[in-house]
């Protein structure tokens, strides 16, 4: 049977955003893969996919800017990320851009974003809506 996923928009000044991010923020595992150290800057708008009430995913968006992607292993090929990225680009009027790792290249090409710059560890996408 599917697990019924939903998408949590989050900022910082929410009463429970520490409770529910804090799982990211400490993760090292999430760390390594992403190759980055997630924070909560003021300027971010956090998406989090929810098993129940269980935080299972995780992206984020400042300036246009996706980045922090991120799903737990038991999580992954569920639609986890699908469903985040999909929130994310229907509300979302600007053209997007990503900094993904390889992992995520592919899920971020289904939505229509485009590479442009591939370094050794990161691809940098676009989403042009005009």
């Amino acid at each position: 049977m599917a697990k019924k996923v939903f998408v949590k928009v989050m900022n910082k000044t929410q009463s429970d955003f520490y409770q529910v991010m804090g799982p990211f923020f400490g993760n090292r595992q999430m760390s390594k893969e992403v190759g980055i150290q997630p924070f909560d800057d003021d300027e971010k708008t956090w998406f989090v996919s929810m098993i129940g009430t269980s935080p299972v995913g995780v992206a984020s968006l400042k300036k246009s800017i996706v980045s922090d992607c991120w799903v737990k292993p038991e999580n992954r090929n569920e639609g986890v990320f699908s469903s985040l990225l999909d929130l994310i680009v229907r509300n979302t009027n600007s053209n997007l851009k990503a900094n993904c790792t390889n992992m995520s290249k592919s899920i971020f090409q289904k939505f229509g974003f485009v590479q442009k710059k591939q370094t050794k560890n990161y691809t940098f996408m676009e989403l042009d809506r005009a």
